[in-house]
């Protein structure tokens, strides 16, 4: 198997040792025909399928301009619809700003006096199928980006990124690795780095030290002499963030992936057109023009046009056309011609090797190095390396310390074992081949159960004795392989710093169960899992743990050691649980998921409530409540915590002494019943829109929380103490925007009564009924901000 990483290709392995398929059936023909289609991104041998990502500008402000590496501006103008390549320099001016789309969804604002540069960015092609951005919810296609901040600062969106990609961003002090967050990064000579972020989390990672995972509420600086200091967000940069990214989703929300796929291939084009070109100038030789159409002239217009009537930074002067400036593709290079030009090759003709004919070369496009070393290689190895796939003499001629000694090795094995050793990475194929590795070891070592083994764990077996490690390594291998996790494997080997050991061992073996689908029945005996502390600590499991750290911020939780039921996409079935017992082993129960909680029909949940226990119910994704399910709880607390928007339509949510709903994005509740004996709390981190809204009339408290608030169709009681904070707070000291005609941009930041908002059933719809019937109603701003 050319790509061992790939997990379809793992289950077709372990589908084809089970039923005894052939190998040589099995290897030569159905497998090697589904890598070329399935191939994973982490296959190096085929890499075409990843193409240049695209960088496209949707918006600009002011003075913005390109620079090469050496600082030389670049004679290129940028307007909107432009494309940057990778190796240029984004530099902006005072009071100016650009605003970038890249083709794997991320949205990046360079904000003024910044020097940005696009070192690579790869990424796999996917199909638009009709979708535009605002349709994206996670990155189309596997991708890796990494940029350089000079200096300035960045404003960043990500979309959800694959587990094989990668996000990163460099400066002198650090880096910022990102798997799908908002954030705001700034690098300044005096201050050094400053990182603020607002959803999800960032590892910042200084040179030759560890990460320091910063999560969503929290900041980092970061001193030119490398001293760390974590601390709070700052409440200026969230606003920042909240605003230009706002900003730049409306800009690009429209915009068609078809645009963007286009725009990955005229990036692709140019990518490989200059080096080809280069060549094409040292030999003399012209090249020919073909330049690919342009994206419509209208698409750039419109997200132009829709940029500059819903930012809320200012409008730039319009934009002149986006020019054709598209460089000329270079013909083909045939090998015949390469053979007569490149002074490399002629000087191994000279030597007296005696080759292949130029001729039977011309079926292989080797690059200049690979046909050095070909031509390296006696002429029987090269008549039987022309027999074979190119893909597999192009890897092979890869390889580090691949020459003719090697080649014979290889070709020495019969062809089973070829295909076997072939299943490896390159670095252990490399390894093989360099230490004449004896067939019949082959053999006996690697058995259908190691093959989806790390290299650097299948060397070790091959060359050292068996030892407890190297048992517990193994047993964690078949682990990952049975329940479909392999990928866990090496990404905790890298975490573990490229060597395992017990505590690393234990870690991945946590992460492989958390990353298994769940359900939880009401008949369930007991909640078997590890100690609280180690999942909230578990890496497979940070979207989850910062969320609880928000919660120990907010007062609703307290210690780091909870008993926890999780998994990847977790179900709870209806019906009536019994928490006692368990809830004898703490004071907090969660269940939670990585990427997905659902919840349909009715539940009942009992406990002890007079010691304060509490259920939490939590998503680091999405959470699915159906419309008319219901959540009765005899604990003292229920939680309800959402990463992404949570939406409430005719539920009803009730607990012995407080109810709190929470989302890291925006809440709507419709036709909801809430029932609390002292407190409810609700907060969204954007916009929370009640519509219907019913509640004890008992109620003491009541606390509503988000940057815009916009109720419909509530009665409080005036009885309960209401508490209605957002981003701005009051107007004039006092008071909410009040009824429809306030107009959308009016009521951002504000609380605002849209329609038959009441308090005792007066309702209250200015300033004057306000005054009469809501002295038990306080319009705040959220503390902090």
């Amino acid at each position: 198997i050319l790509c061992y990483e790939n997990p379809f290709i793992l289950f077709l392995m372990n589908f084809s040792f089970e039923r005894k398929i052939p190998h040589n059936l099995f290897f030569r023909g159905y497998v090697l025909f589904v890598v070329l289609l399935t191939a994973s991104p982490q296959c190096e041998i085929f890499s075409q399928d990843k193409r240049g990502g695209a960088v496209i500008v949707t918006n600009l402000i002011g003075q913005v301009h390109l620079a090469d590496e050496n600082g030389l501006k670049i004679d290129r103008k940028v307007t909107v619809g432009s494309l940057l390549k990778e190796g240029e320099f984004a530099v902006t001016g005072k009071s100016s700003s650009l605003m970038l789309l890249f083709s794997n969804g991320t949205l990046l604002t360079v904000q003024e006096n910044s020097k940005v540069k696009i070192r690579t960015f790869s990424q796999e092609p996917f199909e638009a199928n009709g979708r535009k951005v605002s349709d994206l919810l996670e990155e189309p296609s596997a991708s890796s980006l990494d940029l350089d901040l000079d200096l300035g600062t960045l404003v960043v969106k990500t979309k959800k990124l694959r587990k094989t990609s990668k996000l990163n961003i460099h400066s002198a002090l650090g880096t910022a690795g990102i798997r799908g967050t908002e954030f705001q990064l700034s690098q300044t000579p005096e201050a050094g780095i400053q990182l603020d972020v607002t959803e999800s989390t960032v590892a910042f990672t200084p040179p030759g030290g560890q990460p320091t995972a910063v999560t969503q509420g929290q900041g980092l600086d970061v001193s030119n002499a490398g001293q760390i200091a974590p601390r709070p967000v700052n409440p200026v940069a969230a606003q920042n963030i909240t605003a230009t990214n706002e900003a730049a989703t409306q800009v690009s929300s429209e915009i068609s992936l078809e645009v963007v796929s286009e725009a990955m291939v005229e990036t692709e084009a140019e990518t490989t057109t200059e080096p080809e070109s280069k060549d094409a100038e040292e030999t003399g030789e012209e090249s020919q023009e073909d330049t690919p159409d342009q994206p419509e002239e209208s698409n750039n217009e419109q997200t132009q046009e829709q940029g500059q009537e819903q930012s809320t930074e200012p409008t730039p002067a319009e934009p002149a056309p986006v020019e054709d400036s598209t460089p000329p593709v270079s013909p083909e290079v045939r090998v015949d011609e390469v053979l007569e030009q490149n002074q490399d090759a002629k000087q191994v003709r000279k030597t007296g090797n005696e080759t292949v004919s130029s001729e039977e070369l011309t079926k292989f496009p080797f690059d200049n190095v690979q046909l050095e070393k070909f031509l390296s290689f006696p002429k029987n190895i090269q008549e039987e390396f022309l027999l074979r796939e190119f893909e597999l003499v192009t890897r092979l001629l890869d390889l580090e310390n691949f020459g003719p000694a090697e080649a014979a090795h290889f070709l020495s094995f019969t062809v089973q074992t070829q295909e076997i050793i072939l299943q490896l990475g390159n670095s252990p194929l490399s390894s093989l081949l360099v230490q004449k590795m004896e067939e019949e070891i082959i053999l006996n070592t690697l058995t259908p159960e190691g093959i989806d083994l790390s290299q650097s764990s299948i060397l070790q077996k091959l060359n050292a004795p068996s030892d407890p490690l190297q048992e517990s390594i193994f047993a964690l291998a078949d682990e990952l392989r049975e329940s479909g996790n392999s990928w866990i494997f090496d990404e905790f080997l890298k975490r573990a710093g490229g060597e395992w050991n017990n505590d690393w061992l234990e870690k991945a073996s946590i992460a492989n169960s958390l990353a298994q689908d769940k359900t939880l029945t009401a008949d369930f005996m007991e909640i078997d899992s590890p100690p609280g502390a180690q999942i909230l600590a578990n890496p497979y499991f940070t979207e989850v743990s910062s969320m609880y750290s928000r919660l120990e911020m907010d007062g609703l939780v307290a210690g780091n050691d909870p008993l926890i039921f999780g998994g990847k996409n977790v179900e709870l079935l209806a019906g009536s649980y019994d928490f006692l017992n368990e809830l004898g082993k703490g004071d907090t129960l969660i269940i939670s998921a990585a990427e997905k909680l659902s919840i349909a029909g009715q539940y009942s949940l009992s406990g002890d409530s007079k010691s304060g226990n509490r259920i939490i119910v939590m998503s680091g994704g999405k959470m699915d409540i159906s419309e008319g399910s219901s959540i009765t709880s005899m604990l003292s607390d229920l939680v309800i915590l959402t990463r992404e928007d949570v939406l409430l339509r005719d539920n009803r949510l009730e607990s012995a002494r407080e109810v709190a709903i929470r989302s890291l994005r925006n809440a709507s509740l419709e036709q909801v019943s809430i029932n609390a004996g002292s407190l409810v709390r609700i907060h969204a981190e954007r916009d929370l829109d009640v519509d219907g809204l019913q509640l004890s009339q008992t109620l003491p408290s009541l606390i509503m929380e988000a940057t815009t608030i916009r109720l419909r169709n509530i009665d409080f009681s005036a009885t309960t103490q209401v508490q209605l904070n957002s981003l701005k707070g009051p107007i004039d000291g006092r008071y909410p925007n009040f009824g429809t005609a306030v107009s959308p941009a009016q009521q951002l930041g504000r609380v605002n009564f849209i329609e038959n908002v009441r308090s005792g059933g007066n309702l209250m719809y200015n300033r004057a009924t306000f005054d009469q019937f809501g002295g038990n109603i306080t319009i705040g701003k959220i503390p902090g901000r």
